[in-house]
């Protein structure tokens, strides 16, 4: 479900490249440019003290990506308390991401019908 995650995830640290005094937002086009040039790099860029952002092809692909990243993260945090975890080979990752990405369209579905009757 997570292949799209890949083997590494950008990391966008603001005071690498700002300073230590920002506000950890994203507030100019340098910024911008350097939030761009992560993204390049991965569809997922975690930002320190700030959360993630993630790219999709559409909203429902964002959508899918960033729910689903979520719940990876948790389940990763519960098998690195094991001590066992093994990562995804690239061939996992891209058998995952082609068998899923049909699929998408179901969960969007799904969730729609979800906000829809609340």
């Amino acid at each position: 479900m997570v292949g799209f995650l890949g083997h590494e995830v950008s990391i966008f640290d603001t005071a690498e490249k700002f300073g230590k005094d920002t506000d950890l937002l994203i507030t100019d086009m340098d910024m911008a440019d350097a939030m761009a040039d992560c993204l390049a790099k991965s569809d997922i860029v975690l930002m320190r003290g700030h959360g993630a952002t993630l790219c999709g092809r559409a909203l429902p692909e964002a959508v899918y990506r960033a729910i689903y990243a979520e719940l990876s993260a948790q389940i990763l945090i519960q098998a690195a308390s094991f001590g066992n975890f093994t990562a995804l080979t690239a061939g996992e990752c891209a058998a995952t991401v082609k068998r899923i990405s049909p699929q998408i369209g179901r969960a969007w579905d799904l969730w729609v019908r979800e906000v829809e009757r609340r």
